[in-house]
């Protein structure tokens, strides 16, 4: 995955590098740059979509749904003038911080907060003529709408750890940003068909979130841990800089190794200790380091970091067992394999033919077996067994909550969805509250506008023509969205979005005419753009329409607003 996402950046630098992008116009640190705006006719556009930017104070749905014909010169003429809605360009809105190019950020205390625009579109064609996005160029602009720099990255996101064992999650206060060393193509023919591919050095960076304080794009890899964040710098000494997450540098790999000749192979943060990787010779050894990097706990043959206070770890590579803080062993090492605790619990495995859940003081409060599967659910654990096709959902204690088909699934700690057998689902509570949907469709956590009020709950979308639904959280009703479209719909194709800055989910509507925005606490807003894309970044809203990038206030006034360029 990584090194796709890798050649899909060093193919939009090199796009750019062919088409070089041009420099906004310059002005003075306190004056804004104004195009004036372009009416061209509405294009071709499908209705069910968000159509492009589109002037607000305008009519908005017929300029979509009417009829049409294109000239030779490939002009769309509508045939019924009244349903003609012209649309508008985004008038810039912005200042630079000074004359001239901005070809690299300068850390400040100054700017309030940084956040990543779009500066262009780069687009790649095949020799078919077939052209389609490939990537895009970003800069920098502070809170008030200063350009801080020009398109200098091919990508921009926020820098997020996440622990695949557990689940948890969260955003550590910087941009991650990139550029490319040494860009180049390479080519190759067989026969008739010749393929091409971009090659390169991609360089990572960080930036602050207000700005005061960035890494430059030297390092070949930044992993964020959480409180903390690893960056790697291949063929060099030392090869790791950990940073907690004001930036100040915690410790090196020089300071790991401690003298010794060894080489550090990876470096792993839980609950205030390091867990850290040595390879000696042909020998693997963990250590647990403390924040300044000094060994306190191994070694180990394996280990896991410390979650709950307790440790998986091994001596002798085969069977495992937990360890506190203080390098005891609270559970013996008899079990041949083991996961993180979380929520006071854990899976451990006799074998293939037994898997187990225990608690903190190794009690089996869970057994599965041969074929019989445990994995974690919202309210516990889910037993499915392979032979009979059953899923078993049990408390965290072990108790039977509920067994259902195949297809049974759990929503939430007290929640399940199961099919009923004849073409219907039933989601149904503990409790006794239950409601009977289509059996078309997948149900998620969402968030729509009913009545103009924001209502958390259960949607159900089926993409097949059929009518989405939500059910709150207390099985009430079936409500119908107020979406025109019907759809909770967000950029892309997923049906939420998170906040790059805070981490909170919102859920999007497009509505016809704008889109309409509940966050998970029940906030809501409403965007008026047509855009493409929106991005919540705490307290601004980035919105990418068919020809700018505007950021929002959580007022909805425009604070900044840039027109996009076109790169082949």
């Amino acid at each position: 995955m990584k090194k796709l996402l890798v050649l899909l950046l060093l193919l939009t630098v090199l796009a750019a590098c062919a088409a070089p992008v041009a420099a906004p116009g310059s002005s003075s640190p306190t004056s804004t740059t104004t195009i004036p705006a372009q009416t061209e006719p509405a294009p071709d556009t499908d209705p069910a979509a968000p159509p492009p930017e589109e002037n607000p104070t305008e009519p908005v749905g017929p300029a979509y749904a009417a009829s049409g014909s294109r000239t030779a010169g490939g002009v769309l003429v509508h045939t019924d003038p009244a349903a003609y809605s012209p649309r508008r360009a985004q008038e810039p809105v912005c200042t630079r911080l000074r004359e001239g190019p901005l070809e690299d950020f300068e850390p400040s205390p100054d700017y309030g907060a940084v956040y990543p625009y779009v500066v262009a579109r780069l687009y790649r064609a095949e020799e078919s003529g077939y052209t389609w996005q490939s990537g895009a160029l970003y800069g920098l602009v502070d809170a008030s709408g200063r350009i801080l720099t020009d398109g200098i990255y091919p990508q921009i996101g926020p820098l997020r750890w996440i622990n695949y064992e557990t689940g948890d999650q969260g955003l550590l206060g910087f941009w991650l940003v990139t550029k490319v060393e040494n860009p180049g193509i390479e080519t190759y023919t067989d026969g008739d068909e010749t393929y091409s591919w971009a090659v390169g050095d991609v360089r990572y960076g960080l930036i602050s979130l207000d700005g005061s304080f960035a890494l430059p794009c030297v390092y070949d890899d930044i992993e964020a841990m959480e409180e903390s964040f690893l960056c790697r710098r291949r063929d060099s000494d030392p090869e790791f800089e950990v940073y907690d997450a004001a930036g100040q540098l915690r410790f090196t790999s020089e300071d790991l190794r401690a003298g010794e000749n060894v080489t550090v192979t990876s470096v792993e943060y839980g609950e205030d200790l390091y867990c850290v990787r040595f390879r000696k010779e042909e020998k693997s050894l963990l250590w647990y380091c403390d924040k300044a990097g000094s060994r306190v706990l191994g070694p180990f043959t394996y280990g896991e970091p410390f979650s709950e206070g307790l440790a998986c770890v091994s001596v002798n590579g085969r069977s495992f067992g937990f360890i506190d803080k203080g390098g005891n062993w609270v559970i013996d090492p008899v079990y041949s394999t083991c996961e993180p605790f979380s929520r006071g619990r854990t899976l451990v495995s006799l074998g293939y033919d037994e898997n187990q859940v225990i608690d903190r003081e190794g009690r089996v409060l869970l057994r599965g077996g041969t074929d019989c599967w445990i994995y974690r659910t919202a309210c516990g654990f889910d037993l499915y067994d392979g032979n009979t096709w059953i899923n078993r959902f049990y408390d965290l204690d072990g108790r039977l909550l509920y067994q259902g088909g195949q297809n049974a699934v759990c929503l939430d700690a007290d929640t399940f969805c199961d099919l009923t057998g004849d073409g219907q689902r039933r989601v149904f509570r503990l409790t006794g509250e239950e409601q009977i949907l289509s059996e078309r469709g997948s149900l998620y956590r969402g968030a729509a506008l009913v009545g103009g009020e924001a209502v958390m709950g259960y949607v159900r979308t089926d993409y097949e023509g059929n009518e989405t639904v939500l059910l709150p959280f207390d099985l009430s009703q079936v409500l119908i969205p107020d979406a025109v479209t019907g759809s909770p719909l967000s950029y892309g194709s997923t049906m939420s979005t998170n906040d790059q800055i805070t981490g909170e989910t919102w859920y999007l509507c497009w509505d016809g005419r704008a889109w309409r925005c509940v966050s998970e606490t029940g906030q809501t807003m409403t965007i008026p753009l047509r855009a493409v894309s929106v991005y919540f970044r705490g307290e601004r809203i980035c919105c990418l329409t068919d020809s700018a990038c505007v950021y929002l206030d959580r007022a909805g006034n425009t604070v900044f607003s840039y027109p996009l360029h076109e790169e082949d």
